[in-house]
C-alpha cells in the first residue's frame, strides 16, 4: 500500500486521506481525523500494551532523503505493532522538517533543542555546518544536556564518515561500524 505525505495529512493509495492534528488541539472530529489523546491516556495505553518508549533518530540529507535511521533500543520484534510505531516516528520526524528549516535560520546554534511536539512525542533537532539535519523523536522526559551531548558525539561520527574516501556525500550510510558506534552513543546518553 503506497503512502504519500502532504504536510500534516497522509494519502493512501486507495485515495483515503487522514489529517493528523499537530498539537493535539481540539479540532472538530470527523471520520477522516485521528482523535487527539492527552498524555495520561497515551501513557496508560502504552503501559497496558507493555510497550517501552523508544527513541527514533534520523539523519536527513539535502533532498529530504533519510541517510541513516536508528531505533533505540534496537527493534527485536517484528510485526504490525512495531512497524506502526516506526511509521508514526517517521511521520512525526518528516512533519518536523519544515520547522527545523525555520528554526535553523532563527538561531546561530547547531543544536536547535525542541522543534516540534506530537502528543507525547518530542522532536529535537540539530543542523550541521553543511545543512544536514539530525532529528531525534523521543518522549519528553529526556535531559537537555544529554540530548546536546548525544547530538555532538553523533556529529563527530558523521564527520568521520564523511571523511571516508569510499563514502559518497548525501547517500545512505550503510556502514555497520557507524551503526554500532551510534548505538553505543545512544546507549550512553539516551538510556533512561
Amino acid at each position: 500500500q503506497k503512502v504519500r505525505y502532504h504536510g500534516s495529512s497522509i494519502t493512501y493509495s486507495n485515495r483515503r486521506s487522514v489529517t493528523v492534528p499537530r498539537y493535539g488541539g481540539a479540532e472538530p472530529r470527523s471520520s477522516n481525523r485521528i482523535p487527539a489523546f492527552n498524555n495520561s491516556q497515551l501513557s496508560a495505553a502504552r503501559q497496558a500494551a507493555g510497550d517501552a518508549m523508544t527513541c527514533y533518530f534520523v539523519i536527513v540529507g539535502h533532498n529530504d532523503n533519510p541517510l541513516f535511521e536508528m531505533d533505540f533500543p534496537p527493534r527485536t520484534q517484528e510485526g504490525t505493532k512495531a512497524d506502526d510505531k516506526r511509521h508514526l516516528n517517521q511521520f512525526v520526524a518528516h512533519a518536523a522538517l519544515d520547522l527545523v528549516d525555520e528554526a535553523k535560520w532563527q538561531t546561530g546554534n547547531l543544536y536547535l533543542k525542541t522543534v516540534d511536539r506530537f502528543n507525547d512525542l518530542t522532536v529535537t533537532g540539530f543542523v550541521t555546518a553543511s545543512q544536514m539535519r539530525f532529528l531525534l523523536v523521543h518522549d519528553s522526559i529526556r535531559a537537555a544536556e544529554n540530548l546536546k551531548s548525544f547530538f555532538q558525539e553523533i556529529y563527530e561520527l558523521f564527520v568521520r564518515a564523511l571523511l571516508n574516501p569510499f563514502y559518497t556525500p548525501n547517500t545512505p550510510i550503510s556502514s555497520s561500524n557507524f551503526r554500532k558506534k551510534a548505538q553505543a552513543v545512544a546507549k550512553k546518553y539516551l538510556h533512561s
